[in-house]
């Protein structure tokens, strides 16, 4: 039998974004019933507020939680592991932290875990790191495997959380754009006033001259083209910008975006939900429309069950069911506005083997 160590149970959260199975994908019900019922903490909120908040404390592994006043469904905003409450506790509390689920499997926890000691076993399992800063000149970086959302904050310059390189805590949310967003934020926050002119000049043009313009402006092939998209088509490019609204522009060039490949077709067809809803769009697609665009260009059911049912896979496989997961859990709130019955049936399906995959502790 092979033994297992902490690293692998952080390298498996890193590529899978799951803790023995769950993640922020997951209901409450189900990871109480994976990790425990005893550890739910009601948190303050402030007075006057319509939501409420609350965490599954389980000492190194944090869940947080959130609903509207009088729902009763909690959703989860984050989850992973709180690693600095290692590094600032002794050798005999941080046992307890770890907890005995976690070190009857894994072994003892380090009390500092160091990027580079991760970096090595996420590389040697197939599976890469990104990295940006978390702003510019702040004491931590994030760094992150591309497609998954749990982002490890790691301590650069402050000594309360150890030596440089020391990972303080590794949470991810629901979805899996924040990252391609945030360096993309990062890297062209700088460039904002010539992306306002890029807005300004594009919205004088017609498909046609877009398309020439976009041929002369967007960078090579490679990551720095991807990042151009993401700051182009950003809310936050345009959000303190005195012009008329950008609704039509954004669409088209969401529209662009999948034409050139720059979206993956199940990712395009999931920016179409986004504007399904948009009354300011003359001629917006319908929901229908968007699923039925998203069923085509996603992996059949039976190929989702026979992922899930799988004990081993291999990092493309590994990669596709994280995106597959993060996806059915978007695509739950459409489910009542779909108006074809079969079609709404195919999707509920979808949505069903979300949960299923990535079920198996695939690194331990």
């Amino acid at each position: 039998m092979t033994h297992l160590t902490d690293l692998d149970f952080f390298a498996g959260l890193a590529i899978t974004g799951t803790v023995l199975g769950v993640d922020a994908t997951s209901d409450l019900a189900t990871v109480q019933e994976v990790l425990g019922h005893d550890d739910f903490y009601d948190q303050p909120w402030e007075d006057g507020s319509t939501w409420e908040y609350a965490n599954t404390d389980y000492g190194l592994v944090d869940f947080g939680w959130s609903r509207e006043r009088g729902s009763d469904q909690w959703i989860c905003s984050y989850a992973g592991t709180q690693n600095h409450r290692l590094t600032k506790a002794n050798r005999r509390r941080a046992r307890r932290i770890a907890g005995l689920r976690l070190r009857n499997r894994y072994g003892r926890f380090r009390q500092v875990l160091n990027i580079e000691d991760l970096r090595a076993v996420v590389e040697g399992h197939g599976f890469s790191l990104d990295s940006a800063p978390q702003w510019p000149g702040a004491d931590f970086s994030l760094y992150w495997v591309p497609g998954v959302s749990t982002t490890m904050n790691v301590a650069m310059s402050d000594p309360a959380y150890g030596p440089p390189g020391t990972v303080a805590k590794m949470l991810g949310g629901p979805h899996s754009e924040q990252h391609l967003n945030h360096k993309a934020r990062v890297t062209f926050d700088g460039e904002k006033k010539q992306f306002n002119a890029y807005g300004k000049e594009l919205l004088k043009l017609t498909d046609g001259q877009r398309a020439e313009w976009l041929d002369e402006h967007q960078p090579a092939a490679g990551p720095d083209r991807d990042l151009w998209w993401s700051f182009l088509r950003s809310p936050h490019t345009y959000r303190d910008t005195e012009q008329p609204p950008w609704t039509e522009l954004t669409y088209a060039l969401d529209r662009d975006a999948a034409v050139r490949g720059i979206d993956t077709p199940d990712r395009a067809a999931l920016k179409l939900l986004y504007w399904t809803g948009n009354a300011e769009l003359p001629e917006r697609p319908t929901v229908d429309e968007a699923i039925t665009q998203w069923l085509a260009t996603t992996p059949t059911l039976e190929e989702g069950q026979r992922l899930a049912a799988a004990t081993k896979l291999t990092p493309d496989e590994l990669r596709l069911s994280r995106r597959l997961r993060y996806q059915a859990h978007e695509l739950r709130e459409h489910l009542p506005a779909i108006t074809d019955s079969d079609l709404a049936d195919g999707l509920k399906a979808r949505i069903e083997l979300g949960p299923t995959l990535l079920r198996y502790p695939y690194f331990g």
